[in-house]
């Protein structure tokens, strides 16, 4: 018999301590067991895990919580100290039927606030300097996925509602709170921002649709797994009609910084789904 790399050899005719062997058999399969068996991993932290509790690979955990740790250092330049409201704003954006709608996209939209409000200043300074009209824009980033409910068209207003009660618990002014709350409102439909803070806001979110097909692609497959629910020729239909809203605007981005960076590229990337789709 073979245990592992053990080979215990029966002998035809056992001799009178049969007994006595057969522990000593029992005793190398035990100890061959513990040799060969692996260690038990550690499971990881709940916030840490895959948004759909599959298998989370190194890889994804660092780069998880990589981005958190990044959130964390922009909340408390913009927002403020206290950590329980990060933390149970973090909370929301790793809910198990999220797939693009993640802490992820949170912080890639900050990133690319802070390369549009870089730009629109231009004069020396960076957003590191956190000009108070960049504390709004950062505001707005952090809350404007909170409430992600796929099957409600109210997402927006109760974010935005989320974002006004706790800056408010936060001891931020009304001023701010206002138009915090009225840049997430804005981004229901992406149109018409009222100020240079939403125009940034804006863009940032949108900025995934001006990247590398690759990318693209994984987004539209993130956002097609939030809306399973919806049966595939109901979701061509409604996709393609957001696709030609967007490619019938006479400018997608709002601010020049937008434009230049990926407006040729997401006109490419909505033509090419909307071929697939048709």
């Amino acid at each position: 018999m073979f245990f592992g790399n053990v080979v215990v050899i029966t002998l035809e005719h056992p001799p009178r301590n049969a007994q006595s062997l057969g522990e000593l058999v029992e005793l190398l399969v035990r100890r061959v067991a513990d040799e060969v068996t692996p260690l038990a991993a550690a499971p990881p932290p709940a916030r840490l895990v895959d948004q759909d509790r599959h298998e989370v690979h190194r890889g994804t955990l660092h780069a998880v919580a990589e981005n958190e740790t990044e959130l964390w250092v922009w909340w408390q330049r913009c927002i403020g100290t206290e950590r329980a409201t990060f933390d149970s704003l973090l909370s929301r954006h790793r809910e198990e039927h999220r797939r693009y709608h993640t802490t992820s996209h949170v912080a890639w939209v900050i990133r690319h606030c802070r390369t549009l409000l870089n730009d629109h200043f231009g004069d020396g300074q960076t957003v590191d300097d956190a000009r108070p009209d960049d504390a709004v824009v950062i505001a707005a980033a952090f809350w404007h996925d909170a409430v992600y409910d796929p099957t409600s068209a109210s997402n927006e207003h109760a974010s935005a509602q989320l974002a006004a009660r706790d800056l408010a618990a936060l001891g931020w002014g009304d001023s701010s709170i206002t138009r915090v709350a009225h840049a997430i409102e804005g981004t229901a439909d992406h149109l018409h921002p009222a100020d240079d803070a939403e125009a940034v806001l804006f863009d940032a979110d949108l900025a995934i649709l001006g990247a590398e097909p690759r990318a693209y692609g994984d987004y539209v497959d993130g956002v097609r797994y939030e809306y399973r629910h919806v049966p595939d020729d109901a979701w061509r239909t409604g996709r393609a009609t957001v696709l030609r809203s967007f490619l019938s605007r006479e400018h997608i981005y709002a601010t020049p910084a937008g434009r230049l960076l990926w407006a040729a590229r997401a006109a490419a990337n909505l033509e090419a789904e909307l071929a697939a789709l048709d």
